[in-house]
């Protein structure tokens, strides 16, 4: 494993000396109500978020403004809980209203205001008899306002045997619609959008098994998956010095596939661990994918005390050699980028029953490293906040 400490000479040559600033607010509102001796869960939530940035790079100054709204229902119904087989029903509605503008614009129709609301309704069906057999099955609609309507699925089972080992399978489908920057891009000298992208479609399975070891105090686990993604959106790039770019859908399949190992555990009753190691094979048309390292794995380890008043969480995440296309103007269209290891730091305090305070350090060591060629990434950062219950 080789830690990136050094800079090379294109290390951030790209980001030039800009700036920009970043207004956010995030909300969220949940309410829950029993019925039939709470046999039935109702549930009625909005979220809320709205941003607004404003930069000032390279390219000139650029900003932009949006907001998003979700509203959702769902009704949860169960029974034989007191029984060898036990059923979970579940309806779900939810509905999302997106927009943008950008407020540095260069003509009247960039400047416009552009929307997509998006309406699903959800079923769920899940099963289980005698904790050893486990089934489930979902289907989503989506109607959309600007794209074709969609309809995906999942479906999963699972068998427990008395040694503790769990075999499990998998398969599902998905459907990703562009946002409303690759729709219409926020600059037309650096990045133009593509109105005519069409959504992401992707289908996949897995297949994996689970030990149980420690009497249950640890649980091991392995996964392999397979998926195929088509209509991939992509960022087509000119040359320097300008890096004109443009959004398209490629006319080849993405195939994934690889393996997962995990590990978790319960140390003692205030320390628990928990590991995860992944490889991937990614390849499109035949040719090994940018930005997707073959190896990736995470560390974590957490702390409660008793009463669970004070936590503390540390989390490394490695990150394997991947390639990257060159925003240089030296060099090979396609470069190797180094490994890098992060390290993670987050604590809390619940100094009442309905109060919260938390805190966390991202990159603590704070290194060095890219997740775009020729893109710094942030340095050490740090968070704090609070959590208040009603």
């Amino acid at each position: 494993m080789r830690i990136m400490t050094r800079r090379p000479p294109e290390f951030g040559a790209v980001d030039g000396t800009g700036e920009y600033t970043n207004r956010t607010f995030i909300g969220s509102l949940r309410a829950e109500y029993d019925a039939l001796d709470g046999h039935l869960l109702n549930a009625a939530s909005v979220q809320r978020v709205s941003a607004k940035r404003d930069a000032d790079g390279g390219f000139g100054p650029s900003g932009d403004k949006g907001e998003r709204t979700r509203y959702g229902v769902e009704s949860t119904l169960r029974f034989g809980e007191r029984s060898s087989v036990q059923h979970l029903f579940t309806l779900a509605l939810d509905r999302e209203e997106t927009d943008s503008q950008n407020t540095e614009a260069f003509s009247v129709e960039q400047g416009a205001r552009h929307g997509t609301n998006n309406t699903g309704i959800v079923g769920e069906y899940t099963l289980a008899v005698n904790d050893r057999i486990g089934f489930g099955a979902s289907l989503r609609h989506d109607d959309n306002s600007r794209f074709q309507n969609a309809t995906t699925y999942r479906v999963q089972g699972s068998y427990l045997f008395d040694s503790g080992t769990r075999l499990r399978a998998a398969s599902g489908s998905g459907v990703k619609n562009p946002s409303l920057t690759e729709l219409f891009g926020y600059d037309p000298a650096s990045y133009a959008g593509n109105p005519d992208l069409k959504p992401e479609k992707s289908k996949g399975w897995e297949a994996g098994i689970d030990q149980q070891l420690l009497d249950g105090r640890m649980l091991l686990g392995a996964t392999y998956f397979h998926s195929k993604l088509g209509n991939e959106i992509y960022t087509a790039y000119g040359p320097a010095p300008d890096y004109f770019s443009t959004p398209d859908n490629r006319t080849t399949l993405s195939k994934q596939k690889g393996v997962e190992l995990t590990a978790e555990g319960h140390i003692t009753e205030a320390w628990n661990v928990s590991a995860a190691w992944t490889h991937l094979d990614a390849k499109e048309d035949g040719t090994e994918e940018i930005r997707r390292p073959k190896n990736t794995g995470s560390l974590n380890l957490g702390w409660t005390s008793p009463q669970q008043i004070f936590g503390a969480n540390l989390t490394v995440r490695y990150n394997g050699k991947m390639t990257d296309d060159n925003f240089y103007d030296v060099g090979p269209p396609v470069v190797d980028m180094d490994a890098y290891t992060l390290v993670n730091l987050g604590i809390d305090w619940r100094c009442t029953d309905k109060v919260q305070f938390y805190g966390r350090i991202e990159n603590l060591l704070n290194r060095n490293y890219e997740e775009v060629y020729t893109y710094r990434a942030a340095g050490r950062a740090g968070y704090a906040g609070v959590r208040l219950k009603f």
